[in-house]
């Protein structure tokens, strides 16, 4: 999507309870929205969803702009924010540049910690040194 369109336009990717995935689009979506709209109307959705238990894990996939640790530079990113009914939530940072010719070329990636936004997310434990 971002080398046929110049842009990730936000979207989700969902499993069912039998195990089945599908993408995931926001509906009533008008040309040129802003991403956050998109999010939101998204998100809205998806909660609704595992809210049922349609859903049992999910992930939204965000065009950003990020410094990555150990960098000064902001740079384009790809964030992927994903939740599961267990608990477990994290979001997913990869970093990526336009070259000349268009394509993108994807750098390393890092993560985190994720604040839940359609599961409860459990708090993650502190490691022992």
């Amino acid at each position: 999507m971002l080398r046929a369109r110049g842009q990730l336009v936000p979207f989700g990717y969902v499993r069912a309870p039998d195990g089945s995935t599908r993408p995931v689009v926001a509906s009533d979506l008008d040309d040129g929205q802003e991403s956050r709209v998109v999010v939101e109307l998204l998100t809205l959705g998806l909660r609704k969803g595992a809210e049922s238990g349609d859903y049992t894990a999910a992930a939204i996939f965000v065009d950003v702009r990020i410094t990555p640790p150990g960098s000064s530079t902001e740079t384009a990113a790809v964030l992927v924010g994903i939740e599961h009914r267990s608990g477990y939530c994290a979001d997913v940072v990869f970093p990526y540049q336009r070259t000349d010719d268009g394509e993108i070329r994807f750098g390393e990636s890092f993560g985190g910690r994720r604040e839940g936004s359609l599961f409860p997310c459990e708090p993650v434990e502190p490691r022992a040194r």
